[in-house]
């Protein structure tokens, strides 16, 4: 985790110094296209000349903070598979070999579970975002309309009609905690 910071700085520093190397080889050719069409010359160079900076900016902003983190998180490879076989060794050392292949099968019997809850939960995530986006749209209405809705008479309708979307909206929040609950007991 040490390397982080050092490798990003030193990323940044050796990016800079070749953009401030960097020659410009557009300023040469420049004079002759601009005997042809001077304005347009003018507004390709300008819009390279974005496209650099732009490129530059990704550059230091971004690439050069993944390449940062993945050199500071390399080791996470080796620690897991290490920590791994340490892991599995002590439990055959201490307990035995039988109660590292439980172990292992309650693995593997409890994936398919976790998966198919997993589905399970993220459908009825989006469903209950599409219920709600449905609920604000009717609440917002009847907030925009509510005028008329009292001149007319509407508000049992209306009840109705905002109760009918909430009582949707319940329904898929009860799947989405069903789902929870699945998901929480295959980890556990």
């Amino acid at each position: 985790m040490g390397l982080l910071i050092p490798i990003r700085s030193q990323l940044s520093a050796v990016v800079f110094s070749k953009t401030m190397r960097k020659k410009d080889v557009k300023g040469s050719q420049k004079d002759n296209d601009s005997q042809d069409d001077p304005t347009s010359t003018r507004d390709e160079e300008e819009d390279e000349l974005k496209n650099m900076k732009q490129g530059v900016i990704n550059l230091l902003a971004v690439d050069s903070e993944r390449i940062a983190v993945f050199c500071a998180m390399t080791f996470i490879f080796v620690e897991s598979f290490v920590g791994t076989l340490f892991g599995f060794s002590f439990i055959v050392i201490i307990l035995g070999w039988q109660s590292l292949l439980a172990g292992l099968l309650v693995i593997v019997i409890t994936t398919p579970m976790n998966i198919y809850a997993t589905k399970k939960y993220s459908t009825a995530q989006d469903d209950l975002m599409k219920v709600r986006d449905r609920k604000m749209a009717v609440v917002s209405e009847a907030l925009q309309g509510i005028r008329q809705i009292k001149f007319s008479a509407l508000e049992d309708k209306w009840e109705d009609r905002i109760r009918g979307v909430r009582e949707e909206e319940l329904g898929i929040l009860r799947r989405v905690f069903i789902a929870d609950v699945a998901i929480l007991s295959a980890w556990m």
